[in-house]
This record gives structure tokens, sequence and C-alpha cells, in this order.
């Protein structure tokens, strides 16, 4: 039986997690929606698994190859009903485009168990993303400590938020940096200057977040070393958004034994959940207490570790096999 995983759209932020290592670990094709030949490999599966269809192309894909028989399996990582509460650029036809995507689907595959409420029209299962555990040491904190902001490409909004508290815990303690934020966060985290000098200053204190022209292995390796020893990650989304979202962000720093502070209402075991005017408390709470950081961190690994299997996709094959 020939198994195609595809990615649906050009900006998947978790195309790496949730087409290519599933198709590496079930010795299935892997491919781009808009790559060579992409079209006549999938159509040629028995299984289609489509990850983020919001392309006016993965939709007609979808289509076809339910049209021709085939088993079409998509795969969703957030509420794309939602997206705009965080990214204002995420139009009409993406939605237009994953609605005919889900309609061709005979079966929906979720990132978490949040998501079940916004699909519940559909027939979907929750598959949750895999972490394999090789690669990912767990190293002593650094000191002086460092805060991690390892986005996924669907934070550039909601630091605004926080921006403040963010800024309140580096003027208490200023040996404390900041690692990996993005460009979009540099003018809130300095909105309250109005000097280049005491600009470039503060600047200082952050370490951007920049990907080499290493491909989705080397630049996942250097993230993930210089992710390594940080004290605490934070996890910021605007609104309810956070609650739609797929949980990798915080997985990826569980499986490094880094405890995160999110804004999501559910936070996973070593992350702790904290709205807008809870962030400085949080963030200098886990700062003066190393005992209560590596309890986290503790947790944090063992909640990752259990996620390391890709059982749960075998098994969703196994069953779109049977209505072949």
């Amino acid at each position: 039986m020939r198994v195609c995983f595809v990615v649906g759209h050009e900006d998947t932020p978790e195309a790496y997690w949730r087409v290519l290592l599933p198709s590496r670990s079930l010795g299935a094709h892997a491919v781009a929606i808009d790559g060579t030949a992409a079209r006549a490999t999938a159509l040629a599966a028995d299984v289609l698994w489509i990850h983020q269809p919001t392309s006016i192309a993965a939709a007609d894909l979808a289509e076809k190859a339910r049209a021709r028989g085939g088993a079409v399996v998509v795969d969703m990582s957030e509420d794309p009903w939602r997206r705009t509460e965080c990214d204002q650029s995420y139009n009409a036809v993406r939605i237009e485009s994953c609605e005919r995507a889900l309609d061709a689907a005979h079966l929906v595959v979720l990132a978490m168990d949040q998501l079940e409420e916004p699909f519940a029209a559909y027939d979907a299962r929750v598959v949750k993303t895999v972490i394999p555990t090789a690669g990912w040491e767990v190293r002593t904190p650094l000191v002086p400590a460092t805060i991690s902001w390892w986005s996924d490409g669907r934070q550039r909004r909601g630091l605004e938020g926080v921006a403040d508290e963010i800024i309140a815990v580096i003027d208490r303690k200023p040996e404390v940096k900041i690692r990996h934020i993005q460009y979009a966060h540099f003018k809130a985290l300095t909105s309250d200057l109005t000097d280049s000098e005491t600009k470039a200053d503060r600047s200082k204190r952050f370490h951007f977040y920049l990907e080499g022209d290493l491909g989705a292995e080397g630049n996942l390796s250097m993230l993930r070393t210089a992710m390594a020893g940080s004290a605490v990650a934070l996890e910021c989304y605007p609104g309810g958004y956070g609650q739609s979202v797929s949980d990798l962000p915080l997985l990826r720093s569980a499986m490094l034994g880094v405890p995160s502070i999110t804004t999501r209402l559910d936070a996973p075991p070593g992350a702790i959940s904290a709205q807008p005017g809870e962030w400085l408390d949080a963030i200098t709470g886990l700062l003066d207490d190393p005992g209560r950081q590596q309890v986290l961190a503790r947790e944090a690994r063992g909640w990752a570790e259990s996620r390391a299997s890709f059982d749960s996709y075998r098994n969703i094959i196994e069953e779109v096999s049977t209505w072949l």
C-alpha cells in the first residue's frame, strides 16, 4: 500500500513534524504541494495524508484523489478559522481551500484534543505531534539565566500584551538575556524607549531568531543547541488563539527539559499557564526558584518522552487502508 504525506501550503510551520518525520517512520513518500512532480507522486498513492491544506492546489489534490478512489486524510494543527487573530494576512482563499479539502477527506486528524470542538462536523481523530528523543539533550541551566522564545512562526502577535512585564524582568535582572525573539517583537520590547542609544543598549540583551541556509535538519540542530540550558521558554498568543493551535513549541522546549510559561489555559506538565498581568510574577518566580525549575524540567521531559512514538500514525493508516 502506497502512502504519501503532503505539505499543503508553503506557510506550514509544522511541516517537518507532521509530514517529514512521520513519512520517514512509516516508509512513506513526502512531497510539498508546489514541488516538482508532487501532484503525480501524491495521486499515485493509495492513502493521501495532507497537512494544512490551505492552498487551492491542496484542495484540488484532495478532491482529485477522492474522485480516483484513494483514501484522503486531512491533518490540522490549528483552527484555521481563528488564525486571523494572530495573522491578519491569513485570507479567505486559504479558509475556502481548507474547507474544500475537509469536505473531500475521509478522515480528519487533529494535533491536539482542543481541536475536536471546531472540527466536530467531521469524522476526526486526535493524532498528537511526535518528537523523537534522539538528539535532544537536557543540559544544566546556564548561568546567568537565559529566557528563550522558540517561535513556530505563528507568534508574530501576542507579545505586545506581555512586553511590559518582560521589560520589567530584564530591568530587575540585568544579567538575564532573552534568546530567539523575532524582529516583529522588537518594537514591543523597546516601545517605552525614545532614543536610539537606550534602544541599542537594550537590544544587546536580545538574541534574534535567525535561520541559516542549513535545511530543516540543520536549522533544527542549530536552534536546539542554542535553546538547551535555558531557564524558561516563553509562548504567547493573542486572545484565545493559543487554545486552538498545536502544542509543538511547548513540546520542543519540554524535550530539552526547559520549563515553559504560556498564555494557553491548559498548560501541559512542565509548563505554567499565565495570562497578561501574571507574567512578571511567573517569570521572576521561576528564575528565583531553581528547585522549582528542576521539578518542572523533569515533568516537562517526562511529558515530551510520552510523545515519542509514531504508533498513532500507524493505527490511522491501518484504519483507512480497510476502506480501500
